[in-house]
């Protein structure tokens, strides 16, 4: 399912899903993604962090995580910053498990 699509059912449409939607490449929910907002949805990581949970390289986390946060799925906080969910996210996440 696209992102885009899942963000909006996770929300039942509301305004913050279309912003959230909107920001987001090709509104594809690819499987990095995912996997990155179940990390974050245990608690607040470093880029290294997710990286490595990922089992990807800095670089494609970087890309990942910026993505994440133009789609208003993720905030950065602090020095070193630090990502967690936002509501939006958590959305997703709990959408997801409700299947």
């Amino acid at each position: 399912m696209r992102l885009k699509e899942k963000v909006e059912e996770s929300l039942d449409g509301s305004r913050i899903s279309q912003d959230t939607a909107s920001g987001l490449d090709e509104g594809k929910l690819n499987e990095s993604i995912f996997k990155a907002l179940e990390i974050l949805s245990k608690g607040s990581l470093s880029a290294r962090e997710v990286s490595r949970n990922l089992g990807l390289s800095r670089e494609h986390t970087a890309r990942l995580l910026k993505k994440m946060v133009e789609a208003g799925l993720v905030i950065r906080e602090g020095k070193p910053y630090r990502y967690m969910l936002t509501s939006s996210g958590r959305a997703i996440i709990e959408g997801n498990k409700k299947r």
